[in-house]
């Protein structure tokens, strides 16, 4: 017969959306059944690859969604950094959800999150860096950052002109300057961080340019969050583009968002290079020149004139 305790559940489980929750409930409490006191069993995991993505993007578009509404009062250059920094929060706390309880230390956690970068097995994976990073270069792509901003942009008088020529000056002082600076740091201290960027003009292939020398930060999160599962679902292509299509949206947030114009130019940017990386898998190429003549011509549709005009120059006007 029926054991007469589970009558209550027997029939909570006829109600309209019940089987669902009570599924949900069961996988959580399977998940964490080797828990005691805040400390699991690794073991008992579930592989990171395999986790259910709609908390991750919940945490993103969280903040993003939030910036986006109270960030149409503020200048537009203004509503483009709170946008981008929302964003990278959101990157972080889904990064930070990926590690296990483990590991997670409240000192290491607050590294984590005054390092750029979205490697948190660095911060949290035990493992300890031996080699450091030279800093010459990185203090080099700061002196000519300062000096691009504040010496050269000052006496360009045609927006868009001016616009890439600040943009230049603020890659250089931040992405190959500051952060070059800060992984030298840390890898000296011990944690084995990845720079951001990673001399991009050697890369022989999109793939390589994109995946693993242009702005790790966002290509490992887009790795993690869309192209694996997409592959493991759909195959290689629909994972290339899927990521390069949701960075294309990124970026649309970020950029177009903002200016009020250019919608559709980031996205089609992305999506150029998703094809030229299927092209050069498919016909086996690997040349620079191929590499560049995708990525530099087109980025004039991804920095489009109204961002340029609308969000960049105001913000060098206001800092050179």
């Amino acid at each position: 017969g029926r054991v007469w305790w589970a009558t209550p559940v027997w029939l909570l489980a006829w109600v309209p959306g019940a089987r669902g929750l009570m599924r949900a409930v069961y996988r959580m409490i399977a998940e964490n059944r080797h828990c005691r006191a805040g400390a699991c069993s690794l073991g008992a995991a579930r592989p990171v690859g395999r986790r259910r993505l709609w908390p991750d993007f919940l945490l993103i578009a969280g903040p993003v969604v939030v910036v986006g509404m109270v960030g149409r009062f503020l200048p537009p250059w203004a509503w483009m950094w709170s946008l981008a920094a929302a964003m990278w929060l959101g990157f972080k706390l889904s990064a930070l959800r990926r590690v296990p309880a483990a590991f997670r230390h409240p000192g290491r956690a607050m590294a984590f999150f005054a390092w750029p970068g979205m490697d948190a097995s660095a911060f949290f994976g035990g493992a300890v860096s031996e080699n450091p990073v030279p800093v010459e270069g990185a203090l080099y792509a700061i002196i000519l950052g300062v000096m691009t901003i504040w010496g050269l942009t000052p006496h360009l008088a045609e927006p868009v002109a001016r616009g890439w020529l600040g943009m230049l000056g603020m890659i250089l002082l931040l992405h190959f300057g500051t952060f070059a600076l800060l992984a030298a740091g840390l890898r000296r201290a011990g944690l084995p961080v990845r720079p951001i960027m990673d001399a991009p003009w050697r890369a022989r292939t999109l793939a390589e340019f994109w995946g693993a020398r242009w702005n790790r930060a966002f290509s490992d999160m887009a790795r993690v969050l869309v192209f694996r599962p997409l592959t493991r679902r759909l195959g290689i292509a629909a994972g290339t583009l899927g990521g390069f299509a949701a960075s294309g949206l990124a970026h649309e947030i970020v950029i177009s968002l903002p200016a009020g114009a250019g919608f559709g130019g980031p996205t089609a940017y992305f999506l150029l290079q998703g094809f030229g990386v299927l092209a050069e898998r498919r016909f086996g190429w690997k040349s620079r020149a191929f590499v560049r003549a995708v990525t530099l011509p087109a980025a004039a549709i991804l920095f489009h004139p109204p961002f340029l005009r609308r969000v960049i120059v105001p913000f060098l006007d206001l800092i050179a």
